[in-house]
């Protein structure tokens, strides 16, 4: 089975400065998630406890 990583610091730091340009409020956990590919993290732990 393919091991799932979270995203890297770059990929982190570059969300964050996207975020801090937007003139916009945060969007929730599950969007930030989502944008940064955390979901099929937790997707792919979901299925190993199954």
């Amino acid at each position: 089975m393919e091991q799932s990583k979270l995203p890297s610091k770059q990929r982190v730091r570059e969300y964050l400065q996207q975020r801090r340009t937007e003139h916009s409020p945060p969007p929730d956990i599950e969007e930030i998630r989502r944008q940064l590919g955390w979901e099929l993290l937790d997707a792919a732990r979901q299925k190993r406890h199954r």
